[in-house]
């Protein structure tokens, strides 16, 4: 498998419990196999310019369980901007379409660490809101 493939594996698949989070079609205890996605020392910059860590990032999702039922998320634009053995550097494009229509954009940054077990480890990411 190539890092591509690998790259957009992982971030389709962290996505998908995204959505069901949002959904609310996720058990409450997902919670804790969506943050252990992250680093212990993961940072995130939101597309409002909120930087926030681990538990910042799993408090953020705590209060958006279920707050956007019937989103669905679409992840393109997948390319690896650096690769190294200890991880990679990709961008993305996130599509989130809400159930009334209404839709938000943005390009992604993101630094994914390669673990010796499973899946890649989120160190950074950092979200910019599209028009």
């Amino acid at each position: 498998m190539t890092t591509l493939e690998k790259a957009s594996a992982e971030i389709i698949l962290l996505h998908e419990q995204i959505e069901a989070w949002f959904r609310g079609d996720a058990p409450p205890e997902a919670l804790d196999a969506l943050a252990a996605c992250f680093a212990d020392d993961f940072r995130m910059v939101t597309i409002r310019g909120d930087q926030l860590d681990r538990d910042g990032t799993q408090a953020l999702f705590g209060r958006l369980y279920g707050a956007r039922p019937g989103v669905a998320i679409t992840i393109d634009q997948v390319a690896v901007r650096v690769d190294r053995p200890d991880g990679w550097l990709v961008s993305y494009r996130e599509t989130q379409v809400l159930a009334d229509g209404s839709s938000n954009r943005r390009l992604s940054g993101a630094w994914l660490q390669a673990t010796r077990h499973g899946r890649p480890a989120w160190v950074y990411l950092q979200e910019t809101a599209l028009p």
